[in-house]
């Protein structure tokens, strides 16, 4: 306890947090207005507060960052041939402190040859952005020998990773691959400059095709295929600079030879193009009127495989290639009890985030819960929990083994019967 309560990093590992959040949406639909088309408007405003006196965020001296983010929608949908073609387009404007304003535009297809709608055939294009979190922003925290700093220029002349040389202002700070070789080998030419490039947001165009149906009055089948291309794709550099004493002049051989430097981890951008692509399969089957089996897999995979390669990041790409559930269902199996029992399994991968990166074991998971109808008051009670076999287990390499969770929940619902 004493630990969690000391501030001090030598020492301890408590921080403060008096981070306030504040977030207000709101959307209309212009039926009423309009009858060509479905239109839909939006809009939403977020006002970050972050207040960690200095312990985690670079706010300290009582400074506050304030951080506003607002961002505004409009999605029109339009069918056509006997609603059998629907088309939605949308677009999305977003701005926050810090970047210029992101537009991401997307479109839908899906067409259903019959007339009962028994098969769906989609496609889609979509755009969309991923903002540097506010830690990739702002954090300023040391662990060990380890000092994260955000991926915002103003961290780079208060911690002396910047110098005025000949040409101008340079970099003076060197990739922590490329002090291992130096260490190693002696020779100054395995030394590598650390590129201090302002972090920007994340880009990605994503393709989509699916097909669903109802084989039958009791088999329902989903597939989806997706491609994904990324650019300015967000990871963490790993690079050593000047120590806090010898902060405003140049960064030499001898202090990397005699490790007078600091060990730095920041978010920056990757100038390479990441491409990812994926595979979902789904599907139910009602065994009577009241049991019913479900089931489906994902598959995903990073195509972009030197990306791993001879890099001088972390590349922090955490997604499992195989995750498979398996379940069953049974409504109102006697009197007004229902019951759900499904499998979960997450396939095994090598976790990389900028503490600490390393395997990450698979896990399987069963997750339960009985319900209970009452259908005079159109609510149901549910008791459940995930996990129930308790199998302790870690879905980040930091952070604690996760174990049951249970809970109670009351359901309303107005066109429940």
């Amino acid at each position: 306890a004493e630990v969690n309560r000391t501030i001090d990093r030598d020492s301890g590992a408590g921080f403060i947090d008096h981070t306030r959040f504040y977030h207000f949406e709101g959307q209309y639909s212009l039926d009423r207005h309009i009858d060509w088309a479905e239109i839909l408007i939006g809009a939403n405003y977020r006002h970050y507060a972050l207040a960690s006196e200095g312990t985690i965020f670079a706010d300290t001296g009582g400074r506050q960052l304030d951080i506003q983010e607002v961002g505004a929608y409009v999605q029109a949908t339009k069918r056509f041939f006997d609603t059998k073609l629907r088309i939605s387009v949308s677009g999305r404007v977003d701005k926050i402190n810090n970047f210029d304003a992101q537009f991401s535009p997307r479109v839908a297809v899906v067409y259903s040859p019959d007339q009962e709608k028994k098969h769906n055939i989609r496609a889609s294009f979509q755009t969309g952005f991923r903002m540097p979190t506010l830690q990739n922003q702002y954090i300023n925290l040391r662990i060990g020998t380890v000092t994260y700093i955000g991926g915002l220029e103003e961290f780079w002349r208060p911690n002396g990773l910047v110098f005025e040389g000949p040409t101008g202002t340079q970099s003076n700070a060197f990739t922590e691959r490329s002090v291992s070789q130096f260490l190693q080998s002696g020779n100054p030419d395995d030394l590598r400059r650390q590129e201090l490039n302002r972090i920007r947001p994340e880009q990605v165009q994503a393709f989509e095709i699916g097909y669903k149906s109802l084989l039958s009055q009791k088999l329902f089948f989903d597939i989806s295929y997706y491609y994904s291309r990324y650019t300015d794709f967000l990871v963490v550099d790993a690079f050593v600079g000047p120590t806090l004493a010898n902060v405003g002049r140049e960064l030499t051989l001898e202090d990397v030879q005699n490790r007078n430097f600091r060990v730095f981890r920041r978010v920056s951008n990757s100038d390479r193009l990441v491409e990812t692509h994926g595979v979902t399969v789904g599907g139910s089957y009602a065994l009577t009127n009241k049991y019913s089996l479900t089931a489906n897999y994902t598959f995903t995979e990073m195509l972009t495989k030197s990306l791993n390669e001879g890099v001088d990041f972390i590349v922090g790409f955490n997604t499992p290639m195989h995750k498979t559930n398996v379940g069953i269902t049974g409504r109102e199996v006697w009197k007004k009890f229902g019951f759900g029992i499904t499998h979960r399994w997450v396939d095994a991968l090598n976790f990389e985030e900028t503490i600490f990166s390393g395997p990450l074991p698979a896990y399987n998971l069963i997750d339960a819960q009985v319900s209970y109808t009452l259908s005079a008051y159109k609510t149901q009670l549910r008791l459940g929990g995930t996990n129930i076999l308790n199998n302790r287990h870690l879905e980040a390499r930091v952070g604690p083994t996760v174990g049951a969770i249970v809970y109670f929940e009351v359901r309303y619902d107005s066109l429940l019967r």
